[in-house]
């Protein structure tokens, strides 16, 4: 008698060990992509899914949803950066996405970037820090490193940073830890950590994560404007921006 093979199932989280017992998804990303097809009306959650595969899988994962993007990859181009340069012309940049440290441009409403706008006006002691991507494991760490490096650069010792969060429009736990440590090492310099312009779903994810609970719940203005206010209130800072009578 012919033997059939196993059918895969969706599977819930009270059995969600499977996942490893399955060989495929262990050396062939590929195999799972019809398994996140059909994730929206699975019982197991995105992040219990996340929790049972391993770094390398993911990595394969976000190869195969870049080449879907951008086509395929261009010969000769650096395979260990998580970028894809694709035959299409497209350039999906996973885990480094865009920043910015910010600066007042006189006459110019808003803060801008000063690798643009190199005669921006720093703050004294308050470093404006704009992250424009959502936070997850594959780029918390080029986050906690750059924020370090435009503290290290600041013109002035600093008091106080402040993300520019408006494009921050997911965190996973990973990065949510990585913001429990960027935290910790900031104060241990005397340095206080704020966000401006966090969107209400990042904060409810921060608040079930339990990341509130250490680093803080009233660290949060609407607007990098109003963040660069308080600051200068708490502090007493002599600066006056160019619309200031």
């Amino acid at each position: 008698m012919k033997q059939s093979n196993p059918k895969l199932h969706v599977i819930n989280k009270t059995n969600a060990a499977q996942l490893s017992q399955h060989g495929q998804f262990a050396t062939n990303a590929q195999a799972a992509l019809p398994l996140l097809s059909m994730i929206g009306q699975a019982q197991l959650s995105i992040e219990d899914l996340l929790w049972q595969l391993s770094r390398q899988f993911l990595e394969q994962l976000l190869v195969l949803s870049a080449q879907s993007v951008a086509g395929t990859k261009h010969p000769g181009r650096h395979a260990s950066d998580v970028r894809w340069h694709g035959s299409q012309s497209g350039v999906v940049a996973i885990g480094h996405p865009h920043f910015a440290v910010l600066a007042r441009v006189d006459g110019t409403k808003g803060y801008h970037d000063v690798l643009r706008h190199p005669e921006g006006r720093y703050v004294p002691g308050l470093v404006l820090f704009r992250w424009d991507a959502p936070l997850f494991f594959a780029n918390a760490e080029i986050f906690r490193e750059r924020v370090h490096r435009a503290v290290r650069l600041a013109t002035t010792p600093t008091r106080r940073v402040v993300v520019a969060s408006d494009a921050i429009t997911d965190v996973d736990v990973t990065a949510a830890d990585t913001l429990t440590t960027l935290h910790g090492e900031l104060r241990q310099q005397g340095i206080e950590l704020w966000f401006a312009g966090m969107k209400g779903p990042v904060k409810d994810r921060l608040q079930h994560y339990g990341t509130l609970d250490l680093i803080g719940h009233g660290i949060f203005c609407p607007t990098v404007g109003q963040a660069v206010n308080v600051y200068r209130a708490a502090y007493r800072v002599d600066w006056k921006d160019w619309d200031e009578v």
